[in-house]
């Protein structure tokens, strides 16, 4: 795949929860610092979904993981932080494997601004990926992934304020 060549691959990591051998492959996380990624709060809600969860249940019992595909490191969400205003969801993360543990991530910056007209924008997904988890015991962890990932590029042709994000963000 081309994809995992890409220069933000590094950064991009598909999320995937699961509880005992179901499974889900869900969204995309950004990694921006040692031990820190975001993603959408809409992404973790669609998670939560999936395994019959909502915004306000309690005591959310359910394994979700950010998988480095081009470098095999592993690591487990430990906590998320979403703020109402926004579709923003902090995500705490802890090395999973030795290979997470000893990766080399830089700190990605960070705006909440609109890119400029004709700015090049880039984003790396994961659609229809599927991830199968044939067992999973104290001794043996087993999945099979199935991946597509999938690269978009383009320059910023126009803004428009007046769609983006204006319940939860407002832009100058």
């Amino acid at each position: 795949f081309a994809e995992f060549s890409h220069t933000i691959s590094p950064y991009v990591a598909p999320l995937t929860e699961f509880v005992g051998t179901r499974a889900f492959v869900g969204g995309t996380a950004v990694i921006i610092a040692p031990g820190f990624a975001i993603t959408a709060s809409h992404v973790i809600e669609e998670i939560w979904a999936q395994f019959g969860y909502n915004r306000s249940a309690k005591n959310i019992e359910l394994d979700i993981y950010v998988n480095q595909l081009t470098t095999g490191a592993c690591w487990y969400v430990c906590h998320a932080s979403s703020w109402i205003g926004t579709d923003i969801t902090v995500l705490s993360l802890k090395a999973r494997n030795e290979q997470a543990r000893s990766a080399s991530i830089g700190r990605l910056p960070i705006t909440v601004d609109p890119p400029p007209p004709e700015a090049n924008v880039t984003a790396l997904g994961y659609p229809n990926t599927e991830l199968t988890i044939p067992r999973n015991d104290h001794n043996v962890l087993e999945m099979n992934f199935s991946i597509t990932p999938t690269v978009s590029e383009g320059a910023v042709i126009e803004i428009h304020r007046s769609f983006r994000d204006t319940a939860n963000l407002r832009f100058p």
